[in-house]
């Protein structure tokens, strides 16, 4: 996932320590939102990440894959 979301994030200020949007600059930050589901919510269901883009399927297909892997991990 990490690659994905370094290379779709412009704004790298969107996801730092105390965001409302969520604190991606760390794993620990990161790992929580995958774990609650909140990422996958907002790349599959809301639709609002990343901000200002659309993912190619690939991308998707992607990203799904290494949350359904990181999910089976816990």
């Amino acid at each position: 996932m990490r690659p994905l979301g370094e290379s779709k994030h412009a704004d790298s200020s969107s996801h730092v320590y105390r965001s409302l949007n969520g604190n991606y600059s760390t794993y620990s930050g990161t790992e929580e939102d995958v774990n609650n589901g909140k990422i996958s919510n907002r790349v599959f269901d809301s639709q609002n990440m990343p901000k200002n883009a659309t993912l190619p399927q690939d991308e998707l297909n992607k990203f799904k894959r290494d949350e359904d892997s990181s999910n089976s991990q816990n």
